[in-house]
């Protein structure tokens, strides 16, 4: 807009954008940092700390469900379906 130029002109730095994640973008993102972090040697319960913090996943890995492991599993999965040709898909919207 015409007030952010301006103000990249007189050197202030535009207020930063606030991201409004969608459960698809929530998935995908996940999924991503479930393969980088997979790729880096870290574990499930290594990229449910990354994901939702050390507490968070502690509780979940503690606890009688194993809804979290399960959808770290899900994040990896998908992360690799992506990477390995999946993301075709996604950019004709077929995802």
């Amino acid at each position: 807009d015409a007030l952010g130029s301006l103000r990249t002109l007189v050197g202030e730095t535009p207020e930063p954008k606030t991201q409004n994640w969608t459960r698809q973008t929530l998935v995908l993102r996940d999924a991503m940092i479930a393969l980088d972090c997979n790729d880096a040697g870290l574990t499930a319960f290594d990229t449910a700390c990354v994901l939702y913090g050390r507490d968070r996943a502690e509780d979940a890995w503690a606890g009688p469900s194993e809804a979290m492991h399960q959808k770290m599993k899900r994040a990896l999965k998908l992360g690799r379906h992506l990477r390995d040709g999946g993301y075709r898909k996604f950019l004709t919207g077929a995802i």
